[in-house]
């Protein structure tokens, strides 16, 4: 609380594990081990950003949970609230996070996506693309390649990378790109290639 009054963040993210409690039908996050920030801590304490993003799990229930935690922060004034439905896991929540604040720069500076929405859901929907090259890259590391064929097969796994993603921009032909990435990809691991 203290933090946020301090900074007045334009972006919140809470990387922390989340719950529900079935008995007040509510969400809340749990932080340094066992402490709680509820849904009523949030409003009373005013703890909000215009943009908040919520890496925990089940911040964002549906099934008759009346008090999720994003309705706290829009009462307590965010503009929008990213918040998890499925539980998510830790190094997943930290990539897709990861890749926005990477992100925001360049959509500021370069506005491809109409709102905060669309290029959320772009980092989400192209975060297996983005998973599958690193591993990619990964092999091909520890591949006996030479050090100028590692290079070079790395560059091609960006170059495609790179293509996947802007063609998962568009709605139509999304399953085709998913798996023309995967053929293409198949081609630059050496063991793929046998």
């Amino acid at each position: 609380i203290e933090k946020v009054n301090e900074f007045q963040p334009t972006v919140l993210i809470f990387d922390a594990h989340g719950e529900f409690d079935q008995e007040t039908l509510s969400s809340y996050l749990r932080v340094n081990n066992n402490d709680r920030i509820t849904g009523a801590m949030i409003i009373e304490e005013k703890i909000f950003a215009p943009i908040v993003f919520l890496s925990a799990c089940h911040t964002n229930p549906n099934y008759g949970y009346i008090n999720k935690l994003a309705d706290a922060f829009f009462q307590a004034g965010c503009i929008s609230v990213t918040a998890t439905y499925f539980p998510i896991s830790v190094r997943s929540g930290f990539n897709v996070y990861l890749r926005v604040l990477n992100s925001l720069d360049y959509a500021c500076r370069h506005p491809i996506h109409k709102n905060w929405l669309s290029f959320v859901s772009h980092i989400i929907r192209t975060s297996y693309i983005m998973d599958l090259s690193a591993y990619s890259i990964e092999l091909v590391m520890k591949s006996s390649l030479s050090k100028d064929s590692k290079e070079r097969l790395i560059n091609k796994i960006k170059s495609t990378t790179l293509n996947a993603n802007i063609k998962m921009t568009r709605f139509h032909g999304r399953k085709e790109t998913k798996n023309e990435f995967i053929t293409e990809l198949k081609g630059c691991i050496p063991d793929c290639r046998k």
